[in-house]
């Protein structure tokens, strides 16, 4: 009996053993994730960066505000094969034109807003172009947006001719305000997240279902007293 005894509770050791990793493992993932969401970054994104080359298009660009002071005045750089010909006005803030730049100033967005801005003209050809974006706070910190598409601070991308859908740089999120080069890690880390809890679960399912029943042996006669566990 002594010996059965060790056994099952050898068992139920190494049941608790393997949960305990299980959720560690989940704890981590989770933190992980934690810190992804808290780091990760909003960039200016394009609504819809596959628009035709060669005639009359618009262009809708979001701007997120990612200081503690609210944004205040935004620079974007034209591409040279961009024509610009109409911008349209933006609720709450003024703008200017120069040749290759706009800018929009007297805003006030908070931080965790974005603007959206729109304005038309025509892209000369086929081809992947950026839109730098210069963004300043009310407090004059700046941030430039002028990276390449997998960079931290990546600049707006578009890609006029080319057909919906057939961006020829993969891995790179392509419509919207989006957060910026950080899908992976969140999906490392929701995958972990789930396989934690499978591995939790389906450990105690496997550990209950083998478990041999409990014999119970009679002391005495029957009526003289309760069962006890072998």
């Amino acid at each position: 009996m002594g010996a059965r005894l060790s056994r099952v509770n050898g068992g139920s050791l190494g049941t608790v053993g393997l949960v305990r990793r299980a959720l560690a493992l989940v704890v981590v993932a989770f933190c992980g994730l934690v810190l992804f969401a808290g780091t990760a970054w909003a960039h200016p994104g394009i609504e819809d960066p596959y628009v035709p080359a060669g005639v009359v298009t618009t262009v809708a660009l979001g701007v997120p505000s990612e200081q503690p002071s609210p944004m205040v005045e935004i620079d974007v750089t034209l591409p040279a094969s961009f024509t610009l010909q109409r911008v349209d006005p933006a609720p709450l803030w003024q703008e200017t034109t120069t040749p290759g730049q706009l800018r929009f100033y007297d805003g006030n967005v908070p931080q965790g807003g974005y603007a959206q801005f729109t304005f038309s003209g025509v892209f000369a050809k086929k081809a992947v172009v950026e839109l730098p974006v210069i963004t300043r706070a009310a407090d004059g910190t700046t941030i430039d947006w002028d990276q390449a598409p997998t960079g931290t601070l990546p600049a707006a991308v578009m890609f006029p001719g080319y057909p919906s859908g057939s961006a020829p740089i993969p891995g790179v999120v392509l419509s919207g305000t989006t957060t910026s080069s950080g899908w992976v890690p969140l999906l490392v880390a929701v995958v972990l997240i789930v396989l934690g809890v499978a591995v939790a679960y389906g450990v105690v399912t496997v550990r209950r279902r083998r478990s041999p029943p409990v014999r119970r042996l009679r002391v005495g006669s029957a009526g003289d007293g309760p069962e006890l566990p072998a």
